[in-house]
């Protein structure tokens, strides 16, 4: 999560980052405000339900770390899956959010398939 916050911090360069990378939510949150900048209500409260998301996650991340020794409970099948689940799933709508969000909309090029034609 951390190497995935400095990619994105690396690409969007927003101008108030926190610089130690195990801050990763902050580092996320900073990127998304940047973005946050060019977009209308809907847009903005989608972004900031993403920090709160990138929250979540993070804290199922440091438990499954900490072998949940907080809880006083066992790591199970389910904690690992549901740490590699919505990692995935955070990232590629963190992915998805930053490039979208700054990029005009473009007509996909025209494409062939050799058994089906043009697309």
């Amino acid at each position: 999560m951390q190497e995935f916050a400095t990619a994105l911090v690396d690409k969007f360069r927003p101008s108030d980052v926190a610089s130690d990378k195990a801050h990763v939510v902050a580092r996320i949150k900073a990127v998304l405000e940047e973005k946050k900048k060019k977009l209308g209500s809907t847009g903005k409260q989608f972004l900031d339900a993403l920090v709160a998301y990138w929250g979540a996650v993070s804290d199922l991340v440091q438990r499954q770390e900490h072998g949940a020794q907080k809880e006083g409970s066992s790591l199970t099948w389910e904690d690992g899956r549901r740490v590699v689940f919505q990692t995935a799933m955070i990232w590629k709508s963190t992915t998805l959010s930053a490039v979208n969000f700054s990029l005009k909309p473009v007509r996909p090029p025209n494409t062939h398939h050799p058994q089906w034609g043009n697309m």
